[in-house]
């Protein structure tokens, strides 16, 4: 995780530094952040299904 925002704090100076307006840095890092929220949620989801694939009983018992 640390990798990750270093990478995003490079890429932040990188586009200060190329002069690109701020709204136009929110926009691609915001854009960015939506992406790997929605990755992150794909594997999570895909996670739960083998579970509940893998153990149907432990998930019946528990309700």
């Amino acid at each position: 995780m640390l990798e990750l925002i270093l990478g995003y704090r490079q890429q932040l100076l990188d586009w200060f530094i190329a002069g690109d307006p701020a709204r136009e840095v929110l926009k691609d890092s915001c854009q960015n952040l939506m992406s790997m929220c929605q990755h992150v949620r794909s594997l999570f989801d895909e996670s739960v299904a083998e579970f509940k694939k893998s153990n149907p009983t432990e998930m019946e018992t528990s309700m």
